[in-house]
């Protein structure tokens, strides 16, 4: 499992991609929050990890690609340990 993590961090995404979406799992729910900034556009799970590094519930991203999609989730399995958590298919 220590592989997937490693492999998980340098995930990328771009940032003007509509179907990405960033959550805090807080006792509210999940609360949406900012994507990092970056200089290039895209970002990694590792650049998630480090703007919300001082949050301690779970972090997860969502890379919704309409007909297919993955959902990532981080600090459960230990603070910056990405998972994938699900993948996504057809329409809701």
């Amino acid at each position: 499992m220590a592989d997937e993590f490693n492999t998980l961090n340098g995930k990328s995404f771009d940032s003007e991609d509509d179907g990405i979406s960033i959550y805090l799992q807080q006792k509210e729910g999940l609360i949406r929050t900012d994507y990092p900034e970056t200089t290039t556009g895209t970002f990694t799970l590792t650049d998630v990890y480090e703007k919300y590094q001082s949050f301690d519930g779970l972090i997860y991203v969502v890379a919704d690609g309409g007909l297919r999609g993955e959902i990532y989730r981080c600090n459960n399995y230990g603070k910056g340990k990405w998972q994938k958590y699900a993948i996504t298919q057809g329409y809701a």
